[in-house]
């Protein structure tokens, strides 16, 4: 097998390795910090991967792991949508932002770096999901692209009512709308353009989603 079509292959297992890790990091670095709110308005989740922290390790490793899981899912989309379609722009974006969420693992919560590492992930992402989302509708799928504009927004709408909900909660909804649009480009609608270009789905594409027609 050559390693472009590997590339593309593997993208979407990255989705589930990386929302895997994702949760399981996080959930665990709740867990060893008791007394951690996700609706405390004066906090974050960064502040679990603190340094000097015991435990920060759980939550910083965590995020590094799934930037790079992140990175190599980019890698994939953006090689399967290069010159297929416009969303090609979205996922290189979204490969950049990967960079910048690796980065606010290795320089974790009291560093200099950290706040501007996650605050350009978090803008890249958002401006890569609206791409993706433009693109989608300029190639005639209207409603996933304004579905997906809409639920992009709403994560600015969360932040907006941090104070109410939580800053931790604001910034745990942000992830899962990356996580949404992440699961909809890889599964959904990278299967077609696997498809088209080769002929065949790749198997974790079986598993998850039925035949079409």
């Amino acid at each position: 097998m050559d390693c472009k079509k590997h590339l593309e292959r593997r993208a979407m297992c990255c989705v589930v390795f990386s929302m895997v890790v994702f949760t399981i990091s996080v959930s665990l670095a709740i867990y060893l910090h008791p007394g951690f709110s996700l609706f405390d308005p004066n906090s974050s989740l960064s502040k679990m991967g603190a340094l000097k922290d015991p435990h920060a390790w759980v939550f910083d490793w965590g995020i590094i792991l799934t930037g790079f899981f992140l990175i190599m899912f980019s890698l994939g989309m953006s090689s399967l949508y290069w010159k297929e379609s416009h969303k090609f722009y979205s996922t290189f974006l979204f490969l950049i932002a990967s960079f910048f969420y690796v980065g606010f693992g290795i320089f974790p919560y009291g560093t200099p770096y950290h706040t501007p590492l996650a605050e350009s992930f978090f803008l890249l992402a958002s401006i890569s999901i609206f791409l993706w989302s433009f693109a989608a509708i300029i190639e005639k799928e209207v409603l996933s692209g304004i579905l997906l504009i809409l639920m992009d927004l709403s994560a600015y709408g969360v932040y907006f009512f941090y104070q109410i909900l939580g800053f931790p909660f604001a910034e745990l909804y942000g992830g899962i709308v990356v996580a949404v649009w992440s699961v909809y480009a890889g599964f959904v609608d990278a299967r077609k353009y696997f498809e088209k270009k080769y002929g065949e789905v790749p198997k974790v594409a079986k598993i998850l989603l039925p035949p079409t027609a």
